[in-house]
């Protein structure tokens, strides 16, 4: 019993240290743009643990000329737009406004369609491997912007391939030490748990 208990507790925790999410679209681009993408942040998880919500927030750059004291000065500021993403492994789905919405989700093997509330996009799927901030226990918030990646899968693929290469992408390196240090801080948690048992 003890033995199921603390693979139960280093299980839940690997999957609470992902590093990256996968969006699939299909046809043009559905995700809102941005120069930059800032690493998605989970904000909650479904009853039924089949979804997960996360704000996703990109950065565009724009040039502002400021007057002061007669002198003129150019500079760039960053702009940010904030928006939620629920994904699932079925699809994801992004709403904005009082009732708009981006939905992409896959309808066979190797195709899919991402639709809103005016237009359809079917095609060739490509994925949208977004990082996921991941904090240590007391460590502050990511503040690095990254690119988003996108990688174009040619059609002879099989499905569990592509799948499978793309959703597995991540820092090792970072989820190993995630893992352990989440791991001892668990144990230590439920060692007393583990005596009464």
């Amino acid at each position: 019993m003890r033995f199921v208990i603390l693979l139960l507790t280093f299980q839940i925790h690997y999957a609470l240290s992902e590093t990256a999410v996968t969006l699939w679209e299909f046809g043009p681009g559905r995700l809102f743009p941005g120069a930059t993408t800032e690493p998605l942040r989970a904000i909650g998880v479904a009853s039924d643990q089949l979804s997960t919500t996360y704000l996703y927030k990109v950065l565009n750059f724009k040039a502002t000329t400021i007057t002061s004291n007669g002198a003129v000065q150019t500079s760039t500021i960053t702009s940010p737009a904030t928006r939620v993403v629920i994904a699932s492994a079925s699809g994801w789905i992004e709403p904005f406004g009082s009732s708009n919405f981006i939905e992409c989700a896959f309808t066979g093997e190797g195709a899919g369609e991402c639709f809103d509330e005016s237009s359809t996009n079917t095609g060739t799927p490509f994925a949208a491997v977004l990082p996921v901030e991941t904090l240590q226990s007391g460590a502050p918030a990511a503040t690095t912007s990254f690119p988003t990646i996108e990688t174009s899968f040619p059609t002879g693929i099989p499905s569990d391939s592509a799948t499978s290469k793309a959703t597995m992408s991540s820092n090792a390196s970072q989820r190993l030490s995630m893992t352990a240090a989440g791991s001892l801080y668990l144990l230590l948690l439920y060692i007393p748990m583990l005596m009464i048992l």
